[in-house]
């Protein structure tokens, strides 16, 4: 009976560690995916500022809705505001609005994978900072991966150096949202609760900040609004949410080097919807890149077979 339970237990934590790559995955196809509808609400008169605050705002009455029905307490202490008001501002506000403003300068697919930095970042500090356990087989994920996003990365289309700086600060900032989330404890707090005052504190910064900068404007076409609305509905439910649920379930380091999936979404949806070519270097760099993510599912299974032996 034991052995059973030992067995039983061994498949759960298999399974949790699944689910949780799953979670992790299916963030990265949303935002590999809205990126091709962000620009497109740019020809229509659309900026960065407004549609990053679009994509907070629109979602709050879904996510209350969510959070009320679920009977959810809206309610946080001190420590956990200023932690949210941080997480919300500086990971998710900023990170948005930079992202956004480094498709005006470069090609979609360019940006979104400068903007794949983060992994190492946040893999290094773990490592350097925080003592995170690693591998071979994880460092060698970690490498591939990386590898693979920079050729991915396309510089020849309208590429400035305003473009690759503001790519490269949303991979920074990024980092360190995922790695406040853990550190902090806000990933403990339901997930949904987290994105509603995550929207919620990014529509009032971005308010002041657009009215203050002259972004900020209403006097925008419907198609505008209706993509807005799509994109800050599953950015924030299956996007952010699901990205909070991987974290919680794999650990920051894992879940970064998941999310590289990312690019792999916009250069197909790329090929499909915008009738992009898929040559062979983009072939070689998914092919990179899958392969980290088997590399990490065997890195992982290794981290959790030595930790099991220690605790025997």
């Amino acid at each position: 009976m034991e052995k059973m339970a030992i067995f039983g237990q061994f498949i759960g934590d298999v399974m949790n560690q699944l689910m949780g790559m799953i979670y992790t995955m299916i963030s990265a196809f949303v935002f590999g995916f809205t990126p091709i509808l962000v620009n497109i609400t740019f020809d229509h008169g659309n900026n960065p500022v407004m549609m990053a605050f679009f994509r907070g705002f629109l979602v709050l009455p879904v996510l209350f809705i969510s959070l009320n029905s679920r009977r959810v307490s809206l309610k946080v202490d001190r420590k956990q505001g200023v932690q949210l008001f941080i997480l919300s501002v500086i990971g998710g506000g900023l990170t948005t609005v930079v992202l956004y403003s480094s498709y005006q300068y470069m090609s979609v697919g360019g940006a979104t994978t400068l903007h794949f930095i983060y992994p190492a970042i946040v893999t290094f500090i773990g490592i350097l900072f925080f003592k995170e356990r690693s591998n071979l087989l994880k460092l060698a994920a970690l490498i591939l991966s990386m590898i693979g996003v920079f050729i991915l990365a396309d510089f020849r289309s309208g590429t400035s150096l305003k473009g690759i700086f503001l790519a490269t600060i949303s991979g920074f900032t990024y980092a360190f949202y995922i790695i406040y989330m853990d550190r902090s404890g806000l990933k403990n707090m339901d997930s949904i609760k987290v994105t509603f005052y995550n929207c919620l504190m990014n529509s009032v910064f971005l308010t002041i900040y657009g009215m203050i900068s002259g972004d900020f404007t209403l006097k925008l076409p419907p198609i505008v609004w209706g993509i807005s609305f799509f994109v800050a509905v599953v950015t924030a439910i299956l996007g952010v949410a699901f990205l909070q649920m991987g974290i919680m379930i794999v650990g920051p380091s894992t879940a970064s080097i998941l999310s590289t999936l990312e690019p792999i979404t916009s250069v197909i949806l790329g090929v499909f919807i915008l009738h992009e070519s898929a040559d062979m270097k983009k072939i070689i760099a998914c092919t990179l890149i899958f392969l980290s993510v088997i590399l990490l599912s065997y890195g992982t299974k290794l981290e959790e077979r030595k930790l099991r032996q220690v605790d025997s």
